[in-house]
């Protein structure tokens, strides 16, 4: 009988980090207090202020030193997004969804992460080591915390909501993107605009951040994040790849994949153009339903998004996503087929006639401060409103109207990879 070939043993995270702890347990505070002190210019870390709203920025020789920094710096909204996974978690018991049971299904996530990922060949960790510091930084924090933040959006979006778990109406998403494509014939400025509100409950608040960060050789990266998410897709590389992006309440539940922060850090890091981010973002089945809208200097496309299929739409005009899909085949899986409809319809009015009277710098701006659908305060506490919003220039905490525009601290180049090696 021919005995069967054994397959080499799976790259697993928990063997690393087993050998982080075992390192660190008691060298861990110290090492804190070096990276955070130290004078050394490949780590540091500095909140900044650009009109207004407020950035953290770091440079980091590895990813655990990156990691036990963004812990130190951003532990108030790690902890404060823990409180509201707990909170649902409470709300969700009933239907056998408690906190552990999250944990659980965060570690599902974890190992459905392919190898490669998971690989150091360059000797400055991956981001499971940045979790892992993240974690270290802080005390009553575990890597499981951390990493189920990263799965939070894919478990409420992609097993609770589709299964029927009742999830409080408070802890909806309503963002709203736009993307204007032009030749560059026509304008001066980049043919590519790109951006987004991002909508949620004012829960939420206190665990948003812009941060802006290094790491050795690997391109710098700004990002919207939330809690201890490696990164929300709503951002942009030094390399000019943009991304945003708007969840879906579908009936379609999906299966463990790459969860969407560590995705989007994935995505931004690897990844030169739209291309090259569609093909990583669509190697494997979505994670959940979700409009994604990925562009730089040259191309912009979106995907309607559910686990096991999506459209592509490469765009020549202009284009807006919000939580709803306009493909009629894919509307039959909306769990609300009148939800953001109106949102809809009022942003596409609006990006049609910017496009035809000609697009400008503020011109996605323009339509993300239209008052109330689009930027929305409510005055009911249980309804979503604009948190953040970010466009090719702009940036900032609150919604575009009643707060100030910040400069994004990022010029991208527009050139080949083997120029940034």
């Amino acid at each position: 009988m021919r005995k069967r070939a054994e397959k080499p043993p799976r790259i697993r995270k928990r063997h690393f980090r087993r050998g982080w702890q075992h390192t660190h347990a008691q060298l861990n505070q110290l090492l804190i207090n070096s990276f955070l002190s130290s004078k050394e210019k490949h780590n540091s870390a500095e909140w900044h202020e650009s009109n207004g709203q407020k950035y953290l920025e770091i440079k980091a020789s590895d990813y655990y030193s990156l990691g036990l920094i963004e812990g130190t710096e951003l532990g108030s909204k790690i902890r404060a997004l823990k409180i509201i996974i707990k909170a649902i978690a409470a709300k969700t018991r009933h239907s056998g969804y408690h906190y552990n049971r999250f944990l659980e299904m965060a570690h599902e996530y974890e190992n459905s992460i392919p190898d490669e990922y998971l690989r150091d060949s360059e000797k400055i960790g991956t981001f499971i080591d940045e979790v892992q510091g993240m974690a270290d930084a802080l005390k009553g924090i575990t890597f499981e915390d951390v990493f189920l933040q990263n799965c939070f959006i894919d478990i409420v979006y992609g097993e609770l909501i589709p299964f029927g778990a009742k999830i409080p109406q408070d802890y909806e998403f309503g963002c709203t993107s736009i993307g204007f494509y032009q030749n560059k014939q026509m304008v001066e400025q980049p043919s590519i605009f790109i951006g987004q509100n991002f909508d949620f409950n004012l829960t939420f608040k206190p665990t948003l951040s812009f941060v802006l960060h290094k790491v050795a050789h690997h391109p710098r990266i700004f990002s919207l994040r939330m809690g201890g998410m490696l990164a929300l897709p709503t951002g942009l590389n030094e390399w000019g790849l943009r991304t945003c992006i708007n969840v879906v309440k579908s009936t379609v539940s999906a299966g463990y994949t790459i969860p969407s922060g560590v995705l989007a850090r994935l995505v931004f890091t690897y990844c030169f153009d739209t291309e090259s981010a569609y093909n990583m973002a669509y190697q494997q089945p979505a994670s959940n339903g979700y409009n994604l809208m990925i562009g730089d200097f040259r191309q912009l496309v979106v995907c309607e998004t559910l686990p096991q299929e999506h459209n592509r739409y490469d765009i020549e005009s202009w284009f807006v996503t919000s939580n709803t899909f306009i493909d009629a085949k894919f509307q039959q899986y909306l769990l609300l087929p009148n939800y953001s409809k109106e949102r809809q319809r009022v942003a596409e009015l609006m990006a049609e006639e910017s496009y035809q009277s000609g697009v400008h710098i503020k011109s996605i701006m323009e339509i993300l401060s239209k008052k109330p659908i689009i930027c929305r305060n409510s005055l009911n506490l249980a309804e979503s409103r604009t948190l953040a919003f970010i466009s090719n220039d702009y940036f900032g905490l609150g919604n575009p109207v009643d707060h100030p525009w910040g400069f994004i601290p990022l010029e991208p180049k527009d050139s080949k990879k083997k120029e940034f090696h």
